[in-house]
């Protein structure tokens, strides 16, 4: 009869029993998360909007001068992001944000308000309004077939740093004129609330309806009941 060597078990056994006991002893696996990163890179936007006069709802009648359904953004934001084991995400940030609104009408800015222009002179004028934000954005994503397709429900807070209406004109000689007008009865205070949705395949870019909660211009002044919403494309 030969020994018994003890010390006769090859690696490949040891790796196979390990194994088998693990599965058979009700030994849960857990799947790993993805970790939490952070994101910093500049986005462009592109929306239309319609401003909404409380005013005219009730009957009233404020024909605001600055209206404007054409605008675009260039972001810079600094986001947070937090997956979920279901490939859902919740986002926060920092974002600093250029708005550029192309305004319908020749205005003037006087004694804190707008006013139509009578252009006497008959010149050519477009006019547009830029300003910079600082916004808080809080986003909770859900993604569907492995993200093929995403919605989105958010919130964000902002506070306007500074707006100044440019006007170009052309006059009759063919002569171009340049000016900057500080504003300042634009509400600096924004809460907006949007609802988002993302196909990646064919288009790529994020779709938003939003609505700012908060009056767009000061109180006191001729367009306090006006409301704005809108649809934003993001890329």
């Amino acid at each position: 009869m030969q020994p018994l060597n003890v010390l006769d078990v090859s690696a490949d056994s040891v790796r196979l029993n390990i194994a088998k006991t693990a599965t058979g002893s009700g030994v849960k696996q857990f799947k790993q998360l993805p970790e939490a990163d952070y994101r910093a890179s500049p986005s462009l936007s592109f929306w239309v909007n319609k401003d909404i006069d409380l005013l005219k709802i009730g009957n009233k009648k404020y024909d605001n001068p600055s209206v404007s359904n054409l605008r675009f953004g260039l972001s810079f934001p600094v986001v947070y992001k937090h997956p979920f084991g279901n490939g859902n995400v919740f986002t926060a940030g920092l974002e600093y944000k250029l708005d550029l609104r192309l305004l319908f009408n020749e205005v003037k800015y006087e004694e804190g308000d707008f006013t139509f222009s009578d252009n006497a002179d008959g010149r050519r004028t477009q006019q547009y309004i830029l300003s910079r934000s600082l916004l808080l954005p809080v986003k909770y994503t859900i993604n569907i077939k492995d993200g093929l397709y995403r919605f989105s429900l958010g919130l964000t807070f902002g506070r306007v740093l500074k707006s100044n209406l440019y006007s170009l004109s052309i006059n009759q000689n063919n002569k171009f004129d340049f000016a900057k007008t500080k504003i300042d009865n634009l509400n600096p205070w924004k809460i907006e609330a949007n609802i988002g949705f993302t196909e990646r395949f064919f288009i790529g870019a994020n779709l938003e309806l939003f609505a700012n909660i908060l009056p767009m211009y000061k109180s006191g002044t001729k367009g306090e009941d006006i409301r704005e919403i809108g649809l934003r494309l993001n890329f």
